[in-house]
């Protein structure tokens, strides 16, 4: 699919954005630094709660603080990345719509991420590279833990969810 970043916006372009997913994108709105306010944020968000994962949101580039989070309730689709830090992860936890999830945070520290948030509704993970193993170690864990929670709660499933299989945090085609 064919990807539409729109770098840095000022304003929500609902015509624009409305037509470039008509046409098949994947629209892309991402900040390079703190240049967002709440009401835009705002904005952004009724539009997300409309179109779903075929607008992403995406904060790269600078130390990020994940409380504005609080703004986007409705995302579906969120990326980190290219980011040497973030603060404030916590705000992850209260994401209920989220289904893709991009995290590259290089010194990202808080190993018990992922326990906190809610993986039963993602469709996709992607974690990036990061100073300390920790986090590719607790991703390891949670999945050994869902998949014997599977086993457990359902003999046919024969380990983790299909979309799963195969190397743990890639979904299969």
């Amino acid at each position: 699919m064919k990807q539409e970043r729109i770098q840095n916006p000022s304003s929500v372009e609902r015509d624009v954005i409305e037509s470039k997913i008509a046409e098949g994108c994947h629209v892309i709105l991402q900040f390079d630094g703190p240049r967002y306010t709440p009401d835009l944020l705002k904005k952004i968000n009724n539009l997300c709660g409309e179109l779903g994962k075929d607008l992403e949101v995406r904060f790269c580039g600078h130390k990020f603080d994940a409380s504005h989070l609080r703004f986007l309730p409705d995302v579906a689709a969120l990326s980190f990345d290219c980011l040497l830090e973030a603060t404030n992860l916590s705000a992850l936890n209260n994401m209920a719509n989220l289904r893709r999830l991009s995290l590259g945070i290089y010194r990202l520290d808080d190993q018990h991420i992922l326990k906190a948030l809610q993986l039963q509704n993602l469709e996709r993970l992607a974690i990036s590279e990061t100073a300390k193993a920790n986090i590719a170690n607790a991703r390891n864990k949670i999945f050994e833990a869902s998949r014997e929670s599977q086993r457990d709660s359902n003999p046919s499933a024969q380990g983790c969810p299909e979309r799963f299989r195969g190397n743990p945090g890639k979904p299969s085609p």
